[in-house]
């Protein structure tokens, strides 16, 4: 249990015990007299630090809301089904391995919540009784333990999303009959997990699923870990005019998929560690093309190894008119796919040069120039082959992210003689050593606001155009041993300078620029803050004794980055290890992204750098937001200048 609440506190509470609304969050403990005392309590939220939920909880009969959060909490007491008023039940408690026994006696409960990477493997029996249940997100089919799937035939009023977990457990196909999914008319989201125990389960696979046929109103399907090679009836027929997103993943034996194609409303399709799969429609298929995947805009195909083509047998090439995102990764044996003409957004990652040279090439008609006009977004990754990009890209008018990486064979980033598209905003060519030669046209981008460039072997100096990157605010730039290439960075009116390969950069290297904000960038959009360090510390030196701040926020609506790094002896001293971590929150307070790491044998300071590096690259990913970033390093904060 974590301590007990200081007395001045315990008093403070008891002042105020005709509370309705209790969010506790406290590294001290809720004692059970206390807890018990808030007789009016309608809401309450605990987070708890340590230990587990008082049993006193079990007093509160007015509660209706109940919250728990905890990293520490295994089970939930019992004395919680005496709450007859409780309607809402959410345990985001991923520990918890028992829900109470008599939770059958919450009558007026309809939304229970569960976290997804709970260690839950089975519920209650007698949930059938909860009628008044409208959201369950999550349910665990327990191995001879617990409530069985026909349970769900008394939850009629269940909406939303329904996550339906541990299917190689169901014992009873008359179960999944009983279950009557194709009942829940407001069942939105579906999806149903076998887990991969390598047991020979095919024919029972196919009969659960073929009894677990949804309501037409569905949306969203997803089906993984299932181990027959074929899908039942109601899938191989459209019998699902509104499912607008199917996912399909490691079911490793199918070999045929249900005629996605006819399905009216379909918007993505997501297929991933399909083993055996060879094509997306295999035989011929009567379809006219604008019938054919009418509404489809996203294609997702990953860890596919044996997919070679979308048809089987084509006499002429195929359109997918409405497509604009597609993302391939790790298909090594795809070669081609149909014609994409609205395609936006192109990622390709693992797969053969020849798909690749596919998707970039012009179409079949010399005098057709509109095949790539509407790609924006071009990102292609460890594709060993590949020598060039192809020239077809010069259609791609629209261009504003080209990314290539790990490319090991890449001699040109751009075609000789093709000017880069002049719409660029963001350039990444990182970890291709074979370059010869920068892309053509560079000086040209005007528009260009990120670069991000590794030198090559063949290239060991900033291009010279650069400097006609009038917009340019982000650089991430390595692959140098030293700091000459760097020298002229000054001269760019950068908002960020950082090093692309931290283990390699020196401190010298860094203190050229790391993060280089420019006073007025700050206060708009940054606040960087660093408290005083610990005495003793192994880093005093880079500590300040003052906390030191650039910028002044309302802290209201940003994000909140935390980063540390420290180093420390072993070996009796013979060497250093570092390591780094941090986290990223809201302004209001919850950890939405935490994340850790080695630095290998470098100084605290570096270990410094490298956590704020690895912050920056989480926050990139989150929606745009005013950032304040809270480290422990005052030099890494204040490196903004050369010489600093």
């Amino acid at each position: 249990m974590g301590e007990d609440l200081p007395v001045e506190f315990r008093e403070s509470l008891r002042k105020h015990t005709n509370l309705r609304t209790l969010r506790f969050n406290s590294k001290f403990s809720l004692t059970e007299d206390i807890l018990s005392s808030f007789k009016c309590l309608r809401v309450l939220w605990l987070q708890i630090k340590t230990g587990e939920v008082p049993s006193s909880i079990g007093k509160l009969k007015r509660l209706r809301y109940l919250r728990i959060e905890s990293d520490s909490v295994t089970t939930v007491p019992n004395s919680i089904t005496k709450l007859q008023s409780l309607e809402s039940l959410v345990l985001l408690c991923r520990k918890i391995t028992l829900l109470p026994g008599e939770i059958w006696k919450l009558q007026k409960l309809e939304h229970i919540g569960l976290r997804e990477d709970t260690v839950l493997t089975y519920m209650p029996s007698g949930l059938s009784h909860l009628t008044s249940i409208r959201t369950l997100r999550i349910f665990f089919v327990g191995k001879g333990i617990g409530c069985k799937l026909n349970e769900l035939n008394g939850l009629i009023h269940l909406k939303g999303l329904l996550r339906i977990f541990n299917l190689e457990n169901v014992s009873s196909v008359r179960d999944c009959v009983e279950a009557n999914l194709k009942g829940k008319h407001n069942l939105e989201t579906l999806h149903l997990e076998w887990n991969d125990e390598g047991v020979n389960r095919v024919k029972i696979d196919f009969d659960v699923l073929g009894n677990l046929e949804p309501h037409r109103n569905l949306k969203v399907l997803g089906i993984k870990g299932y181990t027959d090679n074929r899908f039942p009836r109601w899938m191989m027929d459209p019998l699902l005019p509104n499912l607008v997103v199917i996912i399909l993943k490691q079911c490793r034996n199918c070999q045929n998929l249900p005629a996605l194609g006819q399905l009216p409303s379909l918007k993505d399709v997501h297929l991933e560690e399909l083993d055996a799969l060879q094509f997306i429609e295999g035989g011929s298929v009567v379809r006219r093309q604008r019938e054919w995947f009418p509404s489809l805009e996203k294609i997702y195909l990953i860890a596919n190894p044996y997919l070679e083509s979308w048809v089987k047998e084509e006499e002429e090439e195929v359109s997918l008119h409405s497509v604009v995102l597609l993302s391939v990764r790790n298909c090594p044996k795809l070669s081609t796919m149909p014609i994409l003409p609205s395609l936006e957004e192109l990622t390709i990652e693992k797969c053969s040069e020849k798909l690749m040279l596919s998707l970039l090439k012009m179409h079949n008609l010399e005098d057709d120039m509109d095949g790539l006009t509407s790609l924006c977004t071009l990102e292609i990754q460890e594709i060993p082959n590949l020598v060039s990009i192809p020239k077809g890209l010069q259609n791609a008018t629209a261009l504003k992210e080209f990314i290539i990486f790990d490319c090991e064979s890449l001699l040109h980033a751009f075609p000789e003689g093709i000017l880069l598209p002049t719409t660029l905003e963001k350039l990444w060519i990182v970890k291709c050593d074979s370059l010869m030669s920068w892309p053509n046209g560079l000086g040209n981008l005007t528009s260009l606001v990120d670069l991000g460039i590794t030198c090559s072997r063949n290239l060991q100096s900033l291009p010279e155009e650069m400097r006609h990157l009038t917009a340019l605010k982000i650089l991430m730039i390595g692959g140098w041993d030293g700091v000459e290439p760097l020298k002229d960075l000054e001269k760019y009116d950068l908002s960020i300078f950082l090093p692309c390969d931290f283990p390699r950069v020196t401190r010298k290297t860094a203190t050229i620029g790391f993060l280089r904000w420019k006073q007025e960038h700050v206060r708009r959009h940054l606040c960087i803050c660093c408290p005083p360090g610990p005495s003793g510390d192994l880093n005093d030196q880079y500590h300040s004794s003052e906390t030191a701040a650039f910028g002044e926020a309302s802290l209201l609506g940003w994000f909140k980055l935390n980063f540390v790094g420290s180093s420390k002896e072993v070996c009796m001293g013979s060497r250093r290890v570092a390591g780094f971590g941090g986290t990223i929150s809201n302004s209001d307070g919850p950890v939405i992204k935490p994340y850790a790491g080695s630095a290998g044998e470098v100084p605290s300071v570096d270990s410094e750098v490298l956590a704020l590096w690895n912050g920056l690259k989480l926050l990139s990913t989150l929606p745009s937001s005013p950032v304040w970033i809270v480290g422990h390093s005052e030099l890494v904060v204040k490196w903004r200048t050369i010489g600093h």
